[in-house]
């Protein structure tokens, strides 16, 4: 498991994909610029949450193709197939291709918070905020949420194997996903399950105030991953690869 985990990672950390949209992602920061130049914005926190915004659109449009790709050029470039002769276990695969896939996802969130943070606090003056422990928990939670809910290309991409068709697939998923929660939120019952979702998370976990709420935005996004990790590995069990 170990030796497979290594592996994976070491691939994720080379390939072109990772580090092209590492810089994609790092550049959306700077879209903060515009928004601080406006004179919209009356604190760095509230800079803070349009950089949160930002990033969530641009996931919402983007992640699918990353997801996508990551996953799907394993199938197609016959990794997967390489790893089960190699004699390691087909939960092994799973459980280090959706780690490694978590970890890269939390790499692009951090590094462009981080950096949206910075931007945020040092362009604006007044900080709205009277410690960075506001900015942290939403900063992880946030992150997390989106870690968790990446990990829905795993099963499309293990599906289709054919990195254009999980392209399509798993970008029309998240906007389709997005799309649904924007719509529902705005009902009361909508606003009650979407908080118990991961696609309302990548939404709620910009607002969670209190610790109840953000005690709910993290098990929700961890018992999603955990889900979504079990279900993948029934699927792949039973998936006869060629």
């Amino acid at each position: 498991m170990n030796n497979l985990i290594k592996w994976e990672l070491k691939h994720t950390f080379k390939s072109k994909v990772f580090w092209g949209f590492g810089l994609f992602y790092l550049a959306i920061a700077l879209l903060l610029l515009v928004d601080i130049q406006g004179g919209e914005l009356a604190t760095g926190y509230d800079a803070f949450l349009t950089n949160c915004n930002n990033l969530r659109g641009f996931f919402t449009l983007t992640i699918g193709i990353f997801g996508g790709t990551y996953f799907a050029d394993a199938f197609e470039e016959r990794r997967i197939q390489a790893a089960i002769m190699a004699g390691n276990s087909r939960l092994n695969i799973v459980l280090s291709k959706i780690l490694a896939s978590t970890l890269a996802i939390m790499i692009f969130s951090v590094i462009e918070l981080v950096t949206g943070s910075a931007i945020s606090f040092m362009s604006i003056k007044e900080t709205g905020v009277d410690s960075w422990k506001p900015v942290i928990a939403t900063g992880t939670l946030f992150t997390l949420a989106w870690a968790a809910l990446t990990s829905i290309c795993f099963i499309i991409s293990m599906l289709v194997k054919k990195t254009g068709a999980a392209i399509a697939l798993n970008t029309v998923t998240m906007i389709g996903l997005d799309f649904i929660v924007e719509l529902t939120v705005e009902q009361p019952w909508g606003e009650k399950l979407s908080r118990f979702t991961l696609p309302g998370q990548t939404f709620f976990s910009l607002a969670a105030e209190s610790k109840s709420e953000m005690i709910t935005s993290a098990l929700v996004s961890v018992s999603g991953l955990l889900l979504i990790t079990a279900v993948s590995y029934i699927i792949f069990r039973k998936d006869e690869l060629k």
